[in-house]
């Protein structure tokens, strides 16, 4: 998913109608652990950052608060 997945950083991105894409993708990652290892720490870091309920509920309340502020004007 192009919107969550930061390509050679959290994971690979690969043309989703084309299995020989995802062939070769999956083929880097099982011939190049220490990158598996790497993507895989950046995708818990920063799915951490961006998606834990905490997270997630500031964001809302800050939306929620830039919302109310306007009306208020």
């Amino acid at each position: 998913m192009k919107e969550i997945i930061i390509d050679e950083f959290n994971g690979l991105l690969a043309i989703s109608e084309s299995a020989e894409n995802m062939a070769e993708k999956l083929s880097q990652l099982l011939g190049d652990p220490e990158k598996m290892q790497r993507l895989s720490k950046n995708a818990i870091k920063d799915s951490q950052d961006r998606f834990l309920p905490e997270v997630v509920a500031r964001q809302t309340e800050a939306f929620y608060r830039k919302i109310i502020d306007k009306k208020s004007l």
